[in-house]
């Protein structure tokens, strides 16, 4: 499992998925397109979902308590700032 494959290069992931080819191995991505991106070149999370690899959505936060923060959380990744602030 590769968690936060934004912050990946498109040559480190390409070493990666070589090497599970090469295992026979499964690999899971996880990551968001609208966070930070790799250092290096190459956004290869991007390109893949953009080349038609499938996706699932998460559609809930584990993380926040209490029905307030779930709220903010929410309104925030809406792109409502202030809402959520």
């Amino acid at each position: 499992m590769c968690d936060l494959l934004s912050l990946l290069s498109a040559k480190d992931a390409q070493a990666l998925l070589q090497w599970a080819n090469e295992q026979q191995a499964r690999v899971i991505l996880v990551g968001d397109t609208r966070q930070l991106s790799a250092v290096e070149a190459g956004n290869p999370f991007k390109s893949l979902q953009a080349g038609g690899i499938a996706i699932a959505h998460l559609d809930e936060s584990l993380r926040q308590q209490t029905q307030e923060l779930k709220t903010a959380v929410a309104l925030i990744a809406q792109d409502k700032i202030v809402e959520g602030i």
